[in-house]
């Protein structure tokens, strides 16, 4: 098969074995998602539909989604990598800067409650806040970018008569 249709192939095999051992009881889960995983690996290299490479690339791959904290992103990045494999295949490596610059421009014209995914907080006041919590007597005031009807926070941010 081309590396495209093993890439794809071994990706849909992998969400079938993840959902699999999602849905069953911890115990049975694990071990039906170790015993497919390998069985379905010797097979589909012995019958010489895949190659060894490329388990060996979806095995790595899978093992890395687990780096990915939160599971909206785990599964958004699960979503993703279909389409990026497609542009690769069609166009190369123009594919892949593609798929990122698209990426990019998605995620830079996110705003959340007005303030754009890609902002740093690393600007004016809100520094005290961002890397190192400052002071507590220090963050009376709200950050300026939060747009907040009342610019203090609390009178008193310890509940002490300061």
């Amino acid at each position: 098969m081309p590396p495209v249709m093993e890439a794809m192939f071994m990706l849909v095999t992998l969400e079938i074995l993840r959902e699999a051992t999602i849905r069953l009881s911890n115990p049975v889960g694990q071990t039906i998602g170790v015993v497919g995983g390998i069985v379905i690996g010797t097979v589909v290299v012995q019958s010489n539909l895949i190659s060894n490479m490329m388990v060996v690339v979806v095995a790595f791959t899978a093992i890395a989604s687990f780096v990915i904290p939160v599971y909206e992103m785990r599964s958004t990045v699960r979503l993703l990598a279909y389409p990026n494999i497609i542009l690769c295949a069609i166009f190369g490596f123009i594919g892949l800067e593609l798929s990122f610059l698209l990426i990019l421009t998605h995620l830079a014209r996110l705003n959340t409650m007005g303030i754009p995914y890609f902002y740093s907080g690393l600007l004016g006041g809100s520094i005290k806040d961002t890397l190192i919590r400052g002071p507590l007597g220090s963050l009376k005031e709200r950050p300026k970018e939060s747009l907040a009807k009342d610019e203090m926070r609390i009178e008193s941010p310890r509940g002490w008569n300061e």
